[in-house]
């Protein structure tokens, strides 16, 4: 009976070393996702943040684009307004 209870704190020892040692390795583990996570998160963010200035760009551009394109078109109708007033009536 002595030695059975022996053996078996033996046994609960060795288990409990085992479960410890598990234990560790899943919080590396953890450690080590959660700090890749994090890295991810941040290469995230960093494409998020150039990926908004690009379309900041864009939008600035393409409104600028927009103006000049109304600019053009004002000039172009004046243009033939004024070549319409200079026409001879019509006949």
């Amino acid at each position: 009976m002595d030695e059975q209870r022996r053996k078996d704190r033996e046994e609960y020892k060795a288990l409990w070393r085992e479960t410890e040692l598990h234990i560790r390795e899943l919080a590396q583990e953890s450690r080590a996702a959660d700090r890749r996570l994090h890295a991810r998160i941040d290469e995230l963010a960093e494409e998020n943040r150039k990926t908004a200035t690009q379309f900041r760009d864009t939008d600035r551009r393409l409104l600028e684009l927009g103006q000049e394109t109304d600019r053009r078109i004002n000039e172009l109708t004046s243009a033939i307004g004024e070549l319409i007033r200079h026409l001879p009536p019509p006949k």
